[in-house]
């Protein structure tokens, strides 16, 4: 179902009541269509519940593991409970709201790492999110042109951590040329030493609809992660972040 899901569509309710799983794609439809088919879907008995899939989910995939990369090793494991600053840049105009895939991966690391939506940052690209600790996130979002990337694709992702020893700067970013490839950058800064740094080229997987219907399919039936990044966004409400213009600033190898 690639586009929008109205509230109490006539065509959708009955298809869906004898679907065993529903994808969507909200980049295509809307985040908040998304949320609703969770909603839907977490109101009926869980023997009858279809699972709920999204093809925006799907194309986060990569850059779900590689934010998880940068605290494989075991001493940066801890720095994953103080980020302190996540940076979202997308492929739009200035001034754009955070499409669906930002906001999908906000919601991600916000559910995952336990944080709770704060108050404005004081601009409209900024959202100060509260950790589990007390500690405060800066979630900032930033626009970009000139990428080949589809309208309101993530450009890059940036997140910095730190403690009393150490300090943590990730970061993953497309290039700006050939959409599917981008940079994997960590930069370690630990007290008394010179910082580490390690690059890596990738690969973003990005398909068309058939090869993400085709991996969403290979993904479980039964999704919480989605589900309840879908419902965390979708409860930020009237918090529309807009996305501040950083024009060619984008790090890109």
């Amino acid at each position: 179902w690639l586009g929008d899901v109205p509230v109490g569509d006539a065509t959708f309710e009955p298809l869906a009541r004898d679907a065993s799983r529903i994808v969507l794609d909200a980049a295509e439809g809307s985040l908040g269509s998304l949320a609703r088919v969770v909603y839907w879907a977490r109101a009926r008995a869980a023997a009858d519940r279809p699972g709920v899939a999204d093809l925006a989910w799907t194309r986060l995939a990569p850059w779900q593991e590689m934010c998880a990369r940068m605290f494989d090793e075991p001493r940066l494991r801890p720095l994953a409970s103080r980020i302190t600053r996540v940076t979202l840049v997308q492929a739009s105009e200035p001034g754009a709201s955070l499409g669906a895939e930002g906001r999908l991966l906000a919601g991600w690391l916000a559910t995952r790492l336990g944080w709770k939506a704060g108050t404005p940052g004081g601009e409209a690209s900024k959202l100060l999110l509260v950790r589990s600790d007390g500690g405060r996130v800066e979630l900032t979002t930033d626009a970009s042109v000139g990428s080949k990337a589809p309208r309101h694709a993530l450009l890059a992702v940036r997140i910095e951590a730190s403690s009393d020893e150490v300090a943590m700067r990730g970061e993953i970013a497309r290039e700006k040329d050939d959409p599917d490839a981008a940079t994997w950058r960590l930069e370690v800064t630990r007290a008394g030493a010179d910082p580490e740094r390690i690059e890596q080229h990738v690969r973003l997987r990005a398909t068309g609809t058939a090869g993400l219907l085709e991996r969403t399919l290979h993904r479980p039936t039964a999704d919480a992660a989605l589900a309840d990044s879908a419902a965390w966004a979708d409860e930020l409400g009237g918090e529309e972040l807009a996305c501040g213009g950083e024009g060619d600033n984008v790090r890109r190898a």
